[in-house]
């Protein structure tokens, strides 16, 4: 796994206009959906009318399969992109927010979640549970912490109890078998949660200094990245998480 890089528009629209005419040739559908993959891109606007040629050719083999496809070829339009990607002055990779409820806590917070639960020996997770349980939540203003609930159905938990988690992680990890590294990345991703997911009513006027603090906590995650199991990881948005410093200093 590699760490994320930054996109540019022109580079988008170049890999998104290469996938078409793959799509556009008999028994295209596969390769097209290889290259979105490796890509990490999708149009959902040119989406529907690659899903026009698909269903047109269906069924469909050698001269009659071509002749169907010269003439749905012929009934689309010249730019089949998505007009997102036609408006002037707007570069989607860097003019949109960070997405705070996917990218960071149904992100990182829940594949570090789940990769540190499954480090957690069968013998010690009583102990995980019972920790989770015992968490005194009357100053949070949250319902008490259901800990059967946040170890049994790690990947299946709200953005809500990701919040959660985040904050409690570091204390009920402790001394159960995970690897330091692990433990201090937990440490960092719970300082950083709060200056990412806080309100304009709570610290808005701090926002100027935060920038510089979230980029110092952001710096102790990605060497954690090569500890935990890369099958948790896929999901991450690595690049996504580089751009908060820049984002935030807009806010």
């Amino acid at each position: 796994m590699q760490k994320g890089k930054y996109r540019s528009k022109s580079e988008s629209q170049d890999l998104l206009r290469s996938i078409f005419p793959t799509a556009s040739q008999v028994r295209g559908k596969t390769e097209s959906e290889r290259l979105k993959t490796e890509y990490g891109l999708k149009d959902r606007f040119a989406e529907h009318f690659l899903e026009k040629i698909f269903k047109t050719i269906q069924g469909k083999q050698g001269q009659a399969a071509k002749d169907a496809l010269q003439t749905v070829t012929h009934t689309l339009p010249q730019n089949y992109s998505s007009p997102v990607w036609r408006i002037k002055g707007l570069d989607p990779h860097t003019d949109t927010p960070v997405e705070i409820l996917h990218v960071i806590l149904l992100g990182v917070v829940k594949y570090f979640w789940w990769d540190a639960v499954d480090r957690v020996s069968k013998r010690n997770k009583p102990q995980l549970i019972a920790r989770l349980s015992s968490i005194e939540t009357k100053g949070l203003g949250i319902s008490p912490i259901g800990g059967k609930t946040l170890a049994q159905y790690c990947c299946l938990l709200t953005g809500y109890d990701f919040r959660v988690i985040s904050q409690a992680a570091p204390f009920v990890l402790h001394d159960l078998g995970l690897p330091s590294e692990c433990i201090q990345a937990w440490m960092a991703l719970s300082s950083l949660v709060p200056l990412i997911v806080s309100t304009p009513g709570e610290c808005w006027d701090t926002r100027t200094v935060q920038p510089s603090r979230i980029i110092g906590h952001k710096q102790n995650l990605p060497s954690t990245f090569d500890v935990q199991d890369p099958r948790k990881l896929e999901g991450l948005h690595h690049a996504r998480l580089s751009e908060l410093p820049s984002i935030l200093r807009l806010t």
